[in-house]
């Protein structure tokens, strides 16, 4: 099947004193949160997700 979205994927970071919040269009923060921690090679709670409105999930 096709996969056609209905909002532009995007993310913003903002990283300062060891930490990042990261404002992304996502339907699942916690699993975010962890690849982007682990990524990063910090901890989980270095990592803020905060999730914008999303177009829906069908």
């Amino acid at each position: 099947g096709a996969h056609a979205q209905m909002e532009p994927n995007g993310s913003v970071a903002e990283v300062k004193n060891g930490r990042a919040t990261i404002y992304v269009s996502t339907q699942v923060p916690a699993v975010t949160r962890r690849e982007v921690a682990e990524r990063l090679g910090w901890d989980e709670e270095q990592v803020e997700i905060r999730p914008t409105y999303l177009g829906g999930g069908f």
